[in-house]
């Protein structure tokens, strides 16, 4: 064997060693510093316990950067009476499509559409009654108010891709006896809607060509004035408090979001998020707190927003805005939250309807993010809608998969 031939074989063995010691080096090193970020769905949707999550994104907010913290969890023991859905022949039989809750006198009522019969019904200290017996069936979205002259509603139905709108009113006066829905048909071009904390105007968003204005005005769309206009024509609204309603985008994964505050005295217009993928938001009724969602291809996660401070806050529990009510205080969010974890396309997915929930009520502090399990139940479903009943102390829901009321008493937990 020639000096040549030897050189090449020991220069190829000095090779193969080298890619040994390489790949025991860089790739085992490279796993040990990876390990502690789950790869599993489990890291979707996290549970009550104090695991650091890591959040290497930062949020586009206000002036496009933030200080992220994590919150802590605290859970408290469930009891046998959370979660039951409502009995007796009419609740079984009701197939919620919409419900809230006012102050009607000195009590408290919670009002619910029943879908396949459009028939209104209300749950208070003496129970479930019905409270008309008119025929409006197929609605899909309900905008609920009161006035001096009673329960009013914009009912919306779909037909060809298209909503049908009409106006609505329940005459609320001290008989018990079964009354009427009174209805008057509304101009098709109506895009979206929301009611003033006063319960008795609207801020509309018309639809017209090249764009959309948008104007408040009584539930009979009387009185209008215009304090916006766009080119956009897909915006969800709310109406957080008197100063402020609130415009965002409309959510999809991996698609950057915004939310505006547009003044209602002065028509002006102000960026409070910007840029966060798949953005979902709640506004609390300070319009100061907002809990938002960021959501992406089988991953979501959850934040609580100082909009004044303009700090974000990751919370130890995700869910979307979706399934949250705030307090009228805007010192508690209530959430509805997944317990089993679901590698989707967020929330595309679950807006329509491929994936489906199993929840657990939590409670969120405001004033620092930290979290409580309300109850741990196994029939909650897919919570959504929630509204507060004060007089009973109770959350009232709609299970999104079985259109059934869902009842959850807060006990020592106030709004």
């Amino acid at each position: 064997m020639t000096k040549k031939t030897l050189l090449i074989i020991l220069l190829i063995i000095i090779f193969i060693a080298l890619d040994v010691v390489f790949y025991v080096f860089f790739f085992q090193n490279r796993d040990s510093l990876t390990t502690s970020e789950p790869k599993s769905p489990d890291s979707i949707f996290p549970t009550s316990d104090n695991r650091p999550l890591d959040d290497s994104k930062t949020d586009n907010l206000k002036n496009e950067s933030t200080n992220d913290q994590t919150s802590n969890s605290t859970e408290v023991a469930p009891t046998s009476e959370n979660g039951n859905s409502l009995s007796g022949t009419s609740w079984s039989n009701l197939l919620a499509i919409s419900l809230s809750s006012f102050k009607v006198g000195t009590t408290t009522q919670t009002f619910i559409l029943d879908k396949p019969s459009g028939n209104i019904f209300a749950y208070g200290p003496d129970g479930l009654k019905r409270l008309t017996n008119t025929t409006f069936p197929g609605v899909e979205e309900v905008i609920w108010g009161m006035d001096k002259n009673g329960l009013r509603l914009i009912l919306r139905r779909s037909s060809s891709g298209l909503f049908n709108n009409a106006s609505g009113l329940v005459e609320l006066g001290n008989t018990t006896e079964v009354g009427e829905l009174q209805t008057n048909p509304l101009s098709d071009n109506l895009l979206s809607f929301a009611v003033s904390p006063t319960k008795d105007r609207l801020f509309v968003l018309n639809g017209r060509q090249g764009g959309i204005d948008g104007y408040v005005a009584d539930f009979n769309l009387n009185n209008r004035r215009t304090i916006f206009s766009s080119a956009l024509s897909e915006w969800l609204v709310s109406w957080p408090n008197q100063t402020y309603i609130a415009l965002q985008t409309k959510p999809a994964a991996d698609v950057p979001g915004f939310l505006f505050f547009l003044n209602v005295n002065n028509s002006s217009l102000s960026p409070v998020i910007r840029n966060v993928e798949g953005l979902s938001a709640l506004v609390g009724p300070d319009a100061n707190k907002i809990i938002y969602s960021r959501g992406a291809l089988n991953s979501v996660s959850t934040y609580l927003y100082d909009y004044k401070q303009d700090k974000s806050l990751r919370l130890s529990i995700s869910t979307l805005p979706e399934k949250c009510l705030w307090a009228k205080t805007g010192e508690t969010v209530f959430c509805a939250v997944p317990k089993n974890t679901i590698a989707a396309n967020y929330p595309d997915d679950w807006y329509q309807g491929k994936i489906q929930f199993s929840d657990n009520l939590w409670s969120i502090d405001a004033s620092n993010g930290n979290v409580t399990l309300i109850t741990d139940s196994q029939n909650l479903g897919d919570l959504i809608n929630l509204s507060h009943n004060e007089d009973q102390n109770q959350i009232l829901a709609i299970d999104r998969n079985t259109k059934k009321v869902r009842v959850i008493p807060l006990k020592n937990q106030s709004l």
